[in-house]
């Protein structure tokens, strides 16, 4: 099998320990249920003025991966090794032309999925999202079946300009036909994040908005009779904007939240929804080393991916 755009990372002078889920990452996929796949891009963030620095997500997240994080879950008491994960390696960036680096993401997330693997996508601009998505909604185009999704964000990222938060309009506009809005939901939205028009934008479709005035657990609630609801969907996906996570827990973002998700509450939904049994991609978007501090954010980043692991491994 071969990933097309993608440069294999170089994993030679990290040496995790024995015992570490990174000890257990495949250079082959051969075997493997889910694919790691970065996207060093934040092309978007430029164009909408943001915080510029995730174009080295990736590589500080496989850095963190390497010194953080057992491949034996205490919870379950599953060894996430087991799963089989593939280190997809990078998609090249095409420099500043945003639209061929949507192309070559979408032609990656597309060999992954014919191999019968789950992408799970570490970036880079949040608007590398919408390429990663539109791959699947074409493969379920062909099949005749329908796509609902989740971003759990601060911001909705339905702008019309282009940029990185363009995702969902995109998603949902181009995806007509196979995204359905009413499956569609965004959650931890902050409640001075975002323009009305936006928020009308998705109201008016159909989509749900899980708003947040800092009451996690309450948070927690609706989330889960969220799930609830879309477990009925043929076909899910989900993507995690770190910027969702407050910002004394979370700087190396591309926007500082000021009153965000709490760990726990993060950690607590990407368990349940790698226990999905119909979503078919994930994301981690927008980690900005440049803008962390003693690599805070992007252990947070492997911690999450690691409870969304659990969660796939619970499935089995």
């Amino acid at each position: 099998m071969v990933v097309p755009h993608t440069t294999a990372f170089d994993w030679s002078n990290l040496h995790p320990a024995e015992g570490r889920l990174a000890r257990s990452l495949r250079m082959t996929p051969e075997g493997c249920r889910v694919a790691l796949l970065g996207l060093p891009d934040d092309t978007g963030i430029a164009l909408n003025g943001g915080r510029v620095g995730a174009r080295h997500g990736p590589q500080a997240f496989r850095e963190a991966l390497a010194r953080y994080g057992c491949s034996h879950d205490a919870v379950s008491g599953n060894d996430l090794g087991q799963l089989g994960v593939f280190d997809a390696g990078d998609v090249e960036p095409a420099g500043d032309e945003i639209h061929r680096t949507h192309i070559r993401v979408s032609e990656a997330v597309d060999a992954i999925l014919q191999h019968g693997m789950l992408p799970v996508c570490i970036g880079g601009g949040h608007d590398l999202t919408f390429p990663g998505a539109a791959a699947l909604a074409r493969r379920l185009r062909d099949r005749r079946e329908t796509l609902g999704g989740l971003n759990i964000d601060t911001h909705l990222d339905v702008r019309e300009r282009v940029g990185s938060g363009m995702a969902f309009r995109r998603i949902i506009e181009e995806g007509a036909g196979v995204v359905e809005p009413r499956l569609y939901a965004t959650v931890g939205v902050g409640a001075f994040s975002n323009d009305l028009r936006h928020l009308d934008w998705l109201r008016q479709r159909g989509a749900e908005l899980l708003l947040f005035d800092g009451d996690q657990h309450e948070l927690l609630e609706r989330f889960h009779a969220l799930l609830d609801r879309l477990g009925g969907a043929a076909n899910l996906f989900a993507s995690f904007d770190l910027d969702v996570l407050d910002a004394s827990v979370a700087p190396g973002v591309s926007a500082l939240n000021p009153m965000g998700l709490t760990p726990v509450t993060a950690s607590i939904m990407c368990r349940s929804l790698g226990r999905l049994s119909n979503l078919r991609y994930f994301d981690l978007m927008e980690l900005s080393p440049p803008h962390d501090v003693q690599g805070r954010t992007a252990r947070l980043a492997v911690h999450l991916l690691l409870h969304f692991l659990a969660g796939v491994a619970e499935r089995l």
